[in-house]
């Protein structure tokens, strides 16, 4: 059950690290455009990324235990 856990959490920290340099790489370039940082693209980044991460997270888990049980079949 542990290992289960572990490998949930590394899948978890992967995509949230992925998530993280895609919009890195496609907003970087928009904040450097506009002269004036503004607090709300901030803002509507980390909340798109926290409804990523919980959209993401469910289908993981669920697509993690369907293949558990088709391993042991």
């Amino acid at each position: 059950m542990e290992l289960g856990k572990l490998r949930v959490y590394t899948y978890l920290s992967t995509f949230s690290g992925l998530i993280a340099v895609i919009f890195l790489i496609l907003v970087y370039p928009m904040i450097l455009a506009t002269a004036i940082v503004d607090v709300t693209v901030y803002v509507y980044l980390v909340i798109l990324l926290i409804i990523l991460i919980f959209i993401i997270t469910p289908i993981y888990l669920f697509w993690d235990k369907y293949r558990n049980q088709t391993e042991q079949r």
